[in-house]
């Protein structure tokens, strides 16, 4: 029988991850400003990146006897990440990132937890590597705008 907890905070995890990914794009494609070339890479990079994240906890859900949400309202629905309404500028994009990757970490270690809890040691392997990669952009994002980032 499915583990209906864990998909949930899988679904929960591809919606950040969806939410997460197009705003990653949104401040691909508006950026402007003197970080333009360094940071019209680094968004790129990072929503290529949240791309094969999202995919692989797509996948997980469907491993585990689930399904990822259907739609964009069911992302949104299931996501904590806020959507972005207004185009910032270079250094509230990278703020912005930098709080959504917070969020979303935090969530994954909840998730990684649960599946710690119930022996589900495939579902934490794979979070724990996100979690990590988060911590090393977290350290990145914050030194190009020069602010200590907690790791917790």
């Amino acid at each position: 029988m499915p583990d209906q907890k864990m998909i949930a905070h899988i679904n929960g995890l591809v919606a950040d991850a969806t939410v997460i990914y197009f705003k990653l794009h949104n401040y691909h494609w508006n950026l402007r400003g003197p970080s333009f070339f360094t940071l019209h890479d680094k968004f790129e990079e990072l929503y290529n990146e949240w791309a094969g994240t999202l995919d692989e906890l797509a996948e997980r859900a469907l491993s585990l006897g689930g399904h990822p949400p259907l739609n964009l309202k069911q992302c949104l629905e299931l996501t904590v990440i806020k959507e972005e309404t207004e185009i910032l500028p270079a250094e509230k994009m990278v703020a912005q990132t930098l709080a959504d990757f917070h969020q979303a970490r935090h969530r994954m270690k909840a998730a990684s937890e649960y599946a710690q809890e119930t022996g589900d040691k495939t579902t934490e392997n794979i979070l724990d590597g996100f979690i990590d990669s988060l911590a090393k952009h977290d350290w990145m994002l914050g030194a190009f705008i020069d602010r200590a980032v907690s790791q917790d």
